[in-house]
């Protein structure tokens, strides 16, 4: 745990729900550890508390550019609608929150959720208001 908080620490400034600085303890975590064994092995982390984890993850911006991702852990199926939608040549953007899934349709302002029945093969038309 103790290295999982030490890179939180120095790659992320983690605020609370109150905008407020917040450090990353090793209390804060239940469990991390790799997974598989592919390279680089990615690394489940499970905290504690949710709003710890809301936390981190809204800080997951400050990695973009630096080949480093944080992602909910997301069921095969969230993970293959995720895939899909980020393929679709419909969609502007899309990402997962709180294990929901999220997108922006290219001809729309407003993120939708998308579930499991949603799902379109890659080049299909998304119904914006569906």
């Amino acid at each position: 745990h103790d290295e999982v908080d030490k890179f939180f620490n120095a790659h992320l400034t983690v605020r609370d729900d109150k905008n407020q600085i917040i450090s990353v303890t090793p209390a804060d975590i239940d469990t991390a550890h790799h997974l598989g064994g592919e390279e680089p092995r990615p690394i489940i982390v499970r905290f504690l508390r949710r709003t710890m984890k809301m936390s981190v993850l809204r800080a997951r911006r400050q990695l973009k550019d630096k080949g480093i991702f944080l992602s909910d852990d997301l069921t095969k199926m969230n993970y293959k609608l995720l895939q899909q939608l980020k393929h679709n040549k419909n969609i502007a953007q899309s990402w997962s929150w709180d294990c929901k899934i999220h997108a922006v349709t290219k001809n729309a302002s407003n993120a939708k959720i998308y579930r499991l029945h949603d799902a379109l093969p890659p080049d299909e038309e998304i119904p914006v208001n569906s």
